[in-house]
């Protein structure tokens, strides 16, 4: 019993409500207010606990995630790399071809 329920007991017994149906009534209703108080605490830390933890998986994944972006971020620079590589050589070759081309209809004219 919690200092607050004692308190209020003790008030109604001085009161001359001790004995009477309506003390009755408001008891059995003080303790099945004071058991829903309860159940709502636990639910609360409950639902608090649930939060905490949806919260931390929410950090985890986003923190993978950025570390993948990061991964694909590089990634995507190499490839870009490699791609002007090949370009420039495919423009050296082609450059090459036409001066060939050139050269060749030079001595057969």
């Amino acid at each position: 019993m919690t200092s607050r329920t004692l308190e209020t007991s003790r008030r109604s017994e001085r009161e001359g409500l001790a004995g009477g149906p309506d003390a009755d009534g408001l008891r059995h209703r003080l303790v099945d207010l004071e058991s829903r108080v309860r159940a709502l605490a636990v639910s609360r830390r409950v639902l608090i606990n649930l939060l905490v933890s949806a919260d931390k998986r929410r950090r985890h994944e986003v923190a993978a995630l950025k570390v993948e972006v990061e991964k694909l971020r590089r990634r995507n620079a190499r490839y870009e790399k490699a791609l002007a590589t090949r370009d420039a050589v495919i423009h050296r070759l082609r450059h090459r071809i036409e001066e060939v081309l050139r050269g060749g209809q030079d001595a057969g004219s």
